[in-house]
């Protein structure tokens, strides 16, 4: 598993904020944010 698809997983599993996330895989909070949107998105649109 990628880091995007682990931070999506844990972020919507485990509730883990976006600031842990950013410093736990080294990516922006920002970056975050925006594929959890995109993720979610797409899960109502394809019905995944």
């Amino acid at each position: 598993m990628d880091i995007k698809q682990q931070c999506i997983t844990e972020y919507l599993t485990q509730g883990t904020g976006y600031r842990q996330l950013a410093k736990k895989y080294g990516v922006s909070r920002t970056t975050i944010n925006k594929w959890v949107i995109i993720h979610q998105i797409k899960r109502l649109y394809y019905r995944v």
